[in-house]
């Protein structure tokens, strides 16, 4: 674990950190254990973060916001774990916008890990760039995606909402709200553990 303070007079903050294993690299939602820990959150609760530092946690949107206001070059880093077998995918240039602007994210190019690869779930042919954040009590979309997908996101505003569920259910009561990664390389929804994290590039 580690401390920071994401803005000069905020708050101070205990996250986990990975500095040996990953390379100066700060988690930002916690891996997701079999814990049944329900992300299906208020707004305000997503903006503010919620769960359990050692085990399953959101950071809070307006902590993330702070933090990328600090440094101009973070990747959005996604690890999936399955059966064993590690997955990872990046995407440069992190950001999102202030609260006034529901936290539209930004998002730059995409790349995997060759040895085990998995398909462009975010930005490819459901782009979430430039989509604001959505929860169940503040739907930006036309489709009920927080609710389908039990959990606050950035969807897209169409049927589809994501090709990806990193914040639902482990195993839901239907594919949408369990946890998923769709692609160009097909989907493993058996996932073991799920992280976001912020990847700092010096």
């Amino acid at each position: 674990m580690a401390y920071i303070q994401p803005s000069p007079t905020g708050s101070v903050l205990e996250v986990k950190c990975d500095f040996l294993k990953y390379g100066n690299t700060l988690i930002v939602h916690r891996d997701r254990r079999c814990k049944g820990y329900d992300f299906n959150k208020a707004w305000d609760e997503y903006v503010s973060g919620f769960g359990y530092k050692h085990s399953e946690y959101w950071l809070g949107l307006a902590n993330i916001y702070s933090i990328l206001q600090n440094h101009d070059s973070f990747q959005l880093g996604f690890r999936l774990d399955a059966d064993a077998t590690l997955y990872q995918a990046a995407y440069q240039n992190f950001n999102i916008q202030n609260v006034s602007n529901n936290y539209k994210i930004s998002l730059g190019p995409f790349s995997t890990d060759p040895a085990n690869p998995i398909g462009n779930a975010i930005t490819g042919s459901a782009n979430i760039n430039g989509r604001p954040f959505s929860t169940y009590d503040r739907d930006q979309t036309n489709h009920n995606c927080p609710i389908r997908f039990q959990g606050g996101w950035w969807f897209v505003n169409d049927l589809v909402c994501s090709q990806a569920n990193v914040i639902g259910k482990r195993f839901g009561t239907n594919f949408e709200e369990s946890w998923h990664w769709l692609g160009d390389n097909g989907s493993r929804p058996d996932y073991d553990e799920i992280q976001l994290r912020l990847l700092r590039k010096f």
